[in-house]
């Protein structure tokens, strides 16, 4: 027998490679999802980047437009409203990401969705055919509250829900 199946070449040692810079990881996170500058600042600092570093690259960045909060804000809100959740909902989330009221004011007048139609349409998906029309009205009133829809969004989408046809909460 051989011993040609004992001897292995021997493997090459890998070279370690430099750490990547605030700005790599950036742009690499940056690839996948938009994040809000907040959210980029938060990650790089627990892959244990320096924080001027760190401030460089997002300025940097900025600079170059691929980071934005205004486009991240515009993106989370277009999505969050059309998976049914509502203003309210929607402003928290945008206020934890670090955008101020008066950009968020903004934000929500310039994309002007009609939110009583988006509280329709998700009540229209949520309704069952059941012998409990009450019960069924307090589940999807519970359900809509849960995703951040105001009272009024509520009682006008419960209004609706059983007699309209069902619609779409775009503009």
């Amino acid at each position: 027998m051989s011993d040609d199946a004992d001897t292995t070449s021997p493997s090459k040692p890998r070279r370690a490679r430099p750490p990547a810079s605030a700005l790599s990881r950036a742009v690499g996170l940056l690839s996948r999802r938009d994040h809000s500058e907040k959210e980029l600042r938060r990650k790089l600092a627990q892959r244990g980047l320096e924080s001027a570093e760190v401030d460089g690259a997002l300025q940097r960045l900025q600079s170059l437009s691929l980071q934005s909060d205004e486009r991240f804000a515009e993106n989370l809100l277009r999505s969050r409203a059309q998976s049914g959740h509502g203003p309210l909902h929607i402003r928290a989330e945008l206020v934890q990401h670090g955008l101020e009221n008066a950009r968020i004011d903004a934000l929500f007048e310039a994309q002007n969705l009609d939110w009583y139609a988006c509280a329709r349409a998700f009540a229209q998906r949520r309704q069952r055919q059941t012998d409990n029309p009450r019960g069924d009205a307090q589940r999807i009133a519970n359900a809509l509250m849960r995703r951040g829809f105001s009272m009024d969004h509520i009682r006008h989408a419960l209004q609706g829900v059983h007699n309209d046809p069902v619609e779409s909460c775009e503009n």
